[in-house]
């Protein structure tokens, strides 16, 4: 989740876990923590990338080869957070039969 806000808000992520994060942007586009052997020296790099404007920006040269956008996979759960944060009531059923049997379609009428 995080590193797909880092995308969308043209942040270079840095990575640490088990995930195969090149399975959704090339490697070039992040920072694997894995890669350095102390959490000194990643310290150091990402300063170094900080000042060095064209190593940063090589960070997302791959954008100029991809499209990338998050709308469709974001999307569900956004939908999904809205409902569960709604205030609505219920759908009690106090008759099941009376609900399936009188509320069931009888077939096309036409209304008076």
């Amino acid at each position: 989740e995080k590193f797909f806000a880092a995308l969308e808000l043209s942040v270079v992520p840095v990575v640490l876990g088990r995930t195969n994060y090149s399975y959704f942007i090339p490697s070039s586009g992040y920072i694997d923590a894995r890669q350095f052997s102390t959490m000194k020296s990643l310290a150091q790099y990402l300063n170094e990338t900080r000042y060095n404007k064209e190593k940063y920006l090589s960070y997302f040269s791959w954008k100029k080869d991809y499209v990338w956008g998050l709308h469709q996979f974001f999307t569900p759960f956004c939908d999904l957070c809205l409902r569960l944060h709604l205030d609505s009531k219920p759908n009690i059923i106090d008759n099941i039969h009376k609900w399936w049997f009188d509320n069931s379609c009888q077939g096309a009428h036409i209304p008076p």
